[in-house]
């Protein structure tokens, strides 16, 4: 009788998800766990059907991508990332954008769902239920945001917005301006929280400017209100906010960071282009892309699969939009 991946699974004493993994994307398996996988499967002389998929009518060789904004970089660097991994595994990719707007997210999803195997849905803004529906429509994988019993890539970042804090705070800077792009996305809100009470104990003040479209625009709006707040410097949550900010205190004459410090958080090529060049919360753009694109093809190769949750670790990086605190 033919061995399964229940069997190699049982043998190895791992997952089936993670035997999974293991033939169809290795690098997201640690090396002594891949290791023994692949002894037991050679023990059992299993021989796993890779990218396996229902025979019927989804086998599309297609992955669809909805992401709320093509024109921002960092939503657009994601899907390029998806796409190439997609290519490299012999998929096309199907593209909708929900131009920021919430309510079409599920619409456009599940409207490619008999036109693709599965979806990856980039920082989603739907509720939990409402993907975790879409899920179970079509095989679903969310990067950047997190939904129960969904697979997902997430990039948490408060240790780099922790080490911002700490970075502006040791250049004396006590009132620190935040400007959020993710409104009632309840991992924003929990972070925001998080961020503030980090800023109490090391004696500085997060004043929370509210919310701001994820747009160049935004940001430019933002400057006037940053600037009547006191704070020295100011942290923006989405590259396309941050570089609009800077545009708008430079068109008010303010010197960055002479006046104020300003930090981002994405790490796209806006970052390192703007001028000044902006200190920033670095994502794995690329990594974030491949990887949603490796836990979507384990989904399609064993439907049965827990749902994994991959976290990727961002980094800290300075340059020129952030110094000292002004007298």
């Amino acid at each position: 009788m033919a061995q399964t991946g229940a069997d190699v699974a049982r043998v190895a004493g791992v997952s089936v998800a993670t035997v999974s993994r293991v033939f169809t994307s290795p690098d997201l398996v640690r090396p002594e766990t891949r290791q023994k996988v692949l002894d037991a499967a050679a023990e059992l002389g299993y021989e796993p059907k890779l990218h396996a998929r229902p025979p019927a009518r989804n086998a599309t060789h297609q992955i669809g991508v909805v992401l709320p904004n093509l024109a921002n970089p960092y939503f657009a660097g994601i899907a390029k990332a998806v796409h190439a991994r997609a290519r490299q595994q012999g998929y096309g990719i199907v593209l909708a954008d929900s131009d920021e707007h919430e309510p079409d997210e599920p619409g456009l999803a599940l409207g490619m769902a008999d036109r693709v195997d599965g979806i990856v849905l980039i920082s989603a803004r739907s509720p939990e239920p409402v993907l975790q529906e879409i899920a179970r429509q079509v095989p679903t994988v969310l990067a950047n945001r997190e939904a129960r019993g969904v697979s997902s890539v997430l990039t948490p970042t408060l240790p780099g917005i922790l080490q911002a804090v700490d970075h502006l705070r040791a250049l004396g800077h006590t009132r620190l301006a935040h400007l959020d792009g993710g409104r009632d996305i309840p991992e924003v809100r929990e972070r925001t929280s998080l961020v503030r009470d980090h800023c109490a104990r090391c004696g500085m003040e997060l004043l929370d400017l509210g919310f701001f479209p994820v747009r160049f625009d935004s940001g430019v709006t933002a400057a006037s209100v940053v600037m009547a707040s006191g704070a020295t410097a100011v942290m923006a949550n989405n590259d396309m906010i941050t570089v609009g900010l800077v545009a708008g205190l430079q068109q008010q004459g303010v010197r960055i960071p002479g006046e104020i410090s300003v930090v981002g958080i994405g790490d796209t090529e806006l970052s390192a282009s703007s001028s000044p060049a902006l200190t920033t919360v670095r994502v794995p753009i690329q990594d974030v892309g491949r990887h949603a694109v490796d836990l979507l093809l384990t989904k399609l190769a064993d439907p049965d699969a827990a749902p994994e949750a991959l976290e990727l670790p961002v980094s800290f990086v300075v340059r020129s939009s952030t110094g000292r605190a002004p007298s």
